[in-house]
């Protein structure tokens, strides 16, 4: 508990430098808007908070830490492993971030959450295509629009449809 407790306090002293470190060597932004020094920042400040929550809950339990070794490793089966839900998602992901430059933002973000959906065991089509839907343009409206982030929009044909929706929104 003691060894947690103080890795912990570590990386919070850690964060707490980054965090003056990146505020006071970042440039500020000009005009309106975050500048480049929030994002960071912001993150920092979300692990400080939450390694301050996990040595509270360290300290409350009192050191009682799971049972691993070595040996519960061997019992772990690779063949269920890649048939998993987890080894899915996990392909699901890297294939998306593979094909997020060549294919654009919209259609590949559509994609990914199509068959992620799959993956988690949404059954009906119609409710899955349209929450795929809703999700990739919001994603898209909050990036792109809100957060001004030029996003992917594919190469060839694939580009112009996705200037093609852009045009629409």
């Amino acid at each position: 508990m003691a060894l947690e407790l103080l890795f912990n306090a570590g990386l919070v002293v850690f964060f707490t430098y980054a965090y003056f470190f990146i505020g006071a060597t970042v440039p500020k932004a000009e005009g309106p808007g975050w500048g480049a020094e929030v994002w960071p920042q912001a993150i920092l400040i979300a692990l400080i908070i939450l390694l301050g929550v996990n040595m509270v809950m360290v300290y409350r339990g009192g050191g009682k830490t799971p049972e691993f070794g070595f040996g519960k490793l061997r019992q772990i089966s690779l063949t269920s492993f890649v048939q998993g839900k987890l080894f899915l998602g996990m392909a699901a992901l890297f294939v998306y971030a593979m094909s997020l430059q060549a294919a654009g933002f919209i259609l590949s973000t559509f994609v990914f959450f199509v068959v992620y959906a799959r993956i988690v065991g949404q059954k009906h089509t119609k409710t899955l295509v349209v929450s795929a839907f809703v999700a990739t343009f919001t994603v898209y409206f909050v990036f792109s629009r809100a957060l001004g982030v030029m996003l992917p929009r594919g190469y060839g044909i694939l580009r112009d449809f996705a200037i093609f929706l852009e045009g629409l929104l």
